[in-house]
């Protein structure tokens, strides 16, 4: 696989910047292209040893069943074609303790101890759920600067996490696995572990934040394993009697006589120093942590604009002129003052539309109900229109605009119209019409 700045990896993640290396792979910056967001890649290359594989894979799978802010979050885990892993973790700002005490030395009792707590706090979950990290030392605590500029001391790389109680394994090369200088005497022997293997390499890391140093440093493998089974600690000047009293539990050679969890050790130090969590937090804030500067953004290729030629320059191709896209029709802007108040009249104009057709439906309905209704009234009315037809046509032909009085002199009377003869029954005869008759039996209605 070739990790160069721009790649894409599982479809999506496209690598921007290596931000640090390690034994089990590389670790970039990446922007997923799907949300848009900055992630880490640690990437395990083709060609990795069997054991190293299943280290990658189990540390996916332990990180994510940890959910703890002190924790590094693991999101995904991804193989590709070619049979590299991918880890896709949580993108962090900030240094790992081991640049902080490199660049800077010693810290404070406050601050050390406030850093040795939230370890201490990320074990006892770990713990809970049956994991042991065994691999606890100073570039696996990440000091994490957070958008808002709290710094978050989280707990990296559950590669060699083992569940409590299990012999601590060795490679096909018969090397322990861990770092020699953190480790538990039970582990440099081959003895099963449990949270109080943690709690040593803590003190460990407490012990170097305090002096500078760890304190089982050697110059080679083999006499730092033997430093941890045989050097005793002794206090180093600067470091307070209740403090040191603490450390020196944690960092006994018999696992019966340290801390029998990560939480009591936590409590231990809360008491020496006689400061709350709130107090610890701020001495945590003072510690100077360098945040690098983000990567340059990887600006991706622009669309062409309508309506014209575009000539994209790639650094790997020759200018490519794009092929000329016709302009979309414009359409008018409706939006607007003058949009509005040339859609005025059409929106008038269909209203009266709708108003006319709401009055003829009306008109349909009345005409229908007096024509076929059949009662009383509507004969009336109807006989008495037939009656007044040629009076009414006559008053609309006078010159006199229709007047009755000068229609009688001008014109002759009118010749009375025979009504026609309708055969009545009396009305206590008569049968009662069913209302289905007055709207469906026409023929029998009295009038038509």
């Amino acid at each position: 696989m070739n990790l160069v700045r721009g790649s894409t990896l599982a479809g999506k993640f496209r690598l921007q910047a290596p931000i640090g290396s390690g034994g089990m792979g590389v670790v970039w910056v990446a922007r997923n292209e799907t949300t848009h967001s900055d992630v880490a890649i640690k990437v395990l290359e083709r060609g990795y040893r069997k054991d190293a594989g299943e280290r990658f894979r189990q540390e996916a799978r332990i990180g994510a069943m940890l959910a703890h802010r002190n924790v590094v979050r693991i999101f995904d885990l991804v193989e590709e074609r070619d049979g590299a892993l991918v880890l896709v973790m949580e993108r962090l700002r900030g240094q790992t303790l081991a640049d902080v005490l490199t660049a800077r030395g010693p810290l404070s009792a406050r601050c050390a101890v406030a850093l040795a707590v939230g370890v201490l706090d990320a074990l006892t979950h770990a713990h809970a759920q049956g994991f042991v990290h065994r691999d606890i030392k100073p570039a696996n605590v990440f000091l994490s600067v957070e958008s808002d500029g709290v710094l978050i001391p989280k707990v990296l790389d559950f590669g060699i996490a083992r569940a409590s109680r299990r012999k601590a394994p060795i490679t096909s090369d018969g090397l322990l696995l861990g770092t020699p200088e953190y480790m538990s005497p039970e582990q440099v022997r081959g003895m099963p572990v449990d949270e109080r293997s943690d709690v040593f390499a803590v003190g460990t890391v407490l012990y170097e934040m305090l002096v500078g140093t760890s304190p089982f440093a050697a110059d080679s493998v083999n006499q730092a394993l033997v430093a941890t089974l045989e050097r005793n600690v002794e206090r180093p000047e600067g470091v307070e009697l209740a403090l040191w009293a603490v450390l020196e539990k944690a960092l006994a050679k018999r696992r019966e006589d340290r801390f029998p969890t990560a939480r009591a050790f936590s409590m231990a130090l809360l008491d020496a120093l006689s400061a709350s969590t709130d107090e610890l937090s701020m001495s945590l804030q003072r510690i100077q942590v360098s945040v690098p500067a983000p990567p340059p953004a990887l600006t991706s290729l622009p669309p062409p604009v309508l309506g014209e030629a575009k000539t994209i320059v790639n650094e790997s191709a020759d200018e490519m002129p794009i092929a000329f896209v016709p302009p979309a029709p414009v359409l008018p802007d409706l939006e607007g003052p003058e949009g509005i108040a040339e859609a005025a009249p059409m929106r008038v104009l269909r209203t009266w539309h709708a108003a006319a057709a709401l009055a003829a439906v009306a008109c349909a309905v009345l005409v229908a109900v007096l024509c076929f209704a059949g009662g009383p009234g509507t004969c009336a009315l109807r006989q008495t229109l037939l009656t007044r037809a040629p009076a009414f046509r006559t008053e609309l032909s006078s010159p006199l605009g229709g007047s009755s009085s000068a229609a009688s002199v001008a014109t002759p009377p009118a010749t009375a119209v025979a009504k026609p003869a309708v055969r009545t029954t009396p009305a206590s005869q008569a049968p009662r019409p069913r209302p289905r008759d007055r709207f469906w039996n026409v023929g029998k209605t009295p009038g038509f």
